[in-house]
């Protein structure tokens, strides 16, 4: 998998996602679904964020409604991925998962800048659309603000070209997420503007400053949180602290950070974070699944969230509304 190294981010070997997801696919409860499976009414587009709040809202009523319906009760996983600096690895992640019967979400750039130059992005579309036949959801990573120069002016244009643009291709474009990327002259970023007022139809805001409710994983800035030994950024630690029957999870991973071959730059952080230490040396003795054993056994035995669970996170929900009732910075 040489062709596929990625040295400069990467922290993990791919081995890392393959166990993980053959530990969840092990579970009777685990479902995985994709923004395209959530039930959003797409007749209308958005042109408030008072509308879009009001369309989590009446999609995590109709989802609680449908697994509480359910004989069984579940655990749906939405696995989400955005292509960033890795466009091989997000190909070959993605064919990954339609290969073991996993489906997922991945944000899809059209352009990018390279050295100040705006760049058609490098990634196999035709690769990624034998996928979505099989299941799996694209949307637009949205770095309409970057790609336009950080010309305010410009970015309407610049964001329902490149919606067009994956369309054309064959994606069926419903959603999108805001790339991160550097800030402009003024201090906004790609994510400061409410692109669904732009378009011609209903787009769903997946995540990065609006995303339906549910909990939430990211591996966002996955180097400096390992160096500090940020216990929430370690996978198996926060799926065994937040999964419960009829509950959902949001993971959004980086495909990036998880095709190093030799253990090197992960040393590194070893010592802030000895779980990453302790994947290699099971990844090095050709067992990476006995890692996630705790996982497995965590899954075989689950139960729904305690009443002292719920409060807490209903009081931290509250903390959140109140928090978003603040204006925004421009």
């Amino acid at each position: 998998m040489s062709w596929l190294a990625y040295k400069a981010l990467g922290y993990l070997p791919f081995t890392y996602l393959e166990s993980l997801f053959a530990v969840l696919k092990q579970s009777p409860r685990i479902r995985f679904r994709t923004f395209a499976d959530l039930d959003f009414n797409l007749e209308q587009p958005f042109r408030t964020e008072k509308q879009l709040k009001a369309a989590y809202k009446a999609e995590f009523k109709a989802w609680k409604k449908e697994v509480k319906s359910r004989d069984e009760p579940v655990i749906d996983i939405i696995l989400m991925h955005d292509c960033d600096s890795g466009p091989k690895q997000t190909v070959h992640l993605c064919e990954h998962q339609a290969a073991n019967g996993i489906v997922s979400t991945t944000a899809l750039f059209t352009r990018t800048m390279v050295k100040g130059i705006e760049t058609p992005y490098p990634i196999d579309y035709e690769r990624l659309l034998a996928t979505q036949a099989r299941g799996n959801c694209f949307t637009y990573h949205c770095n309409a603000y970057q790609t336009a120069g950080f010309d305010a002016s410009k970015v309407e244009t610049h964001f329902n070209e490149d919606v067009a643009m994956l369309t054309r291709c064959g994606f069926a474009i419903n959603h999108f997420s805001p790339h991160g990327g550097p800030a402009g002259p003024d201090g906004r970023r790609n994510n400061s503007f409410f692109y669904p007022a732009f378009a011609s139809k209903a787009l769903i805001w997946t995540h990065n400053r609006f995303s339906p409710i549910g909990d939430k994983y990211s591996d966002g800035g996955l180097a400096s949180r390992l160096a500090r030994g940020d216990l929430t950024v370690d996978l198996q630690y926060r799926l065994m602290k937040a999964l419960a029957l009829n509950t959902r999870f949001f993971i959004l991973l980086h495909p990036q950070y998880y095709f190093s071959e030799t253990p090197d730059r992960a040393k590194d952080v070893f010592a802030a974070s000895p779980w990453v230490e302790a994947f290699w040396k099971w990844h090095e003795k050709g067992q990476p699944e006995r890692y996630w054993e705790p996982l497995g056994e965590f899954l075989a035995n689950v139960r729904h969230h305690s009443l002292w669970y719920k409060t807490r996170h209903k009081l931290w929900q509250g903390y959140n509304f109140i928090k978003a009732l603040k204006p925004s910075k421009p």
